[in-house]
C-alpha cells in the first residue's frame, strides 16, 4: 500500500492598498439606543456589521423595555470607519 502525499495548505499574503493609511482613513466611536424584539435587535446589528458602511460593534446591551411589554432597549456601541481627505501641511 502506497501512503498519500501530505497536503501542504498554500499561504497567501494578504494585501492592500497603499493610498489608504493612517492619514486618510478614521474611525468615528458611535453608540444607538434601539427598541424592539431581541430578534429585531439582533437583526438590525447584523445589518449594521454587513452593509455598505464599514461599522464595528463592540459593545451592545440590553434591557427589557417596561413599557412595551415583549420588547428590549438596546444599546449598541461600536466604530464606523471612514475615507478623509487628509490636511494639506501648511508651511510654517
Amino acid at each position: 500500500m502506497t501512503e498519500a502525499p501530505a497536503i501542504v495548505p498554500a499561504v497567501t499574503t494578504a494585501t492592500s492598498a497603499t493610498e489608504i493609511n493612517n492619514t486618510n482613513f478614521a474611525a468615528f466611536p458611535l453608540q444607538v439606543t434601539v427598541t424592539g424584539s431581541y430578534d429585531q435587535v439582533l437583526d438590525f446589528v447584523s445589518r449594521l456589521q454587513s452593509g455598505s458602511r464599514l461599522f464595528l460593534v463592540d459593545g451592545l446591551n440590553t434591557a427589557a423595555a417596561p413599557e412595551l411589554p415583549g420588547t428590549v432597549n438596546a444599546t449598541i456601541s461600536g466604530l464606523v470607519y471612514s475615507l478623509v481627505t487628509p490636511v494639506a501641511a501648511t508651511a510654517g
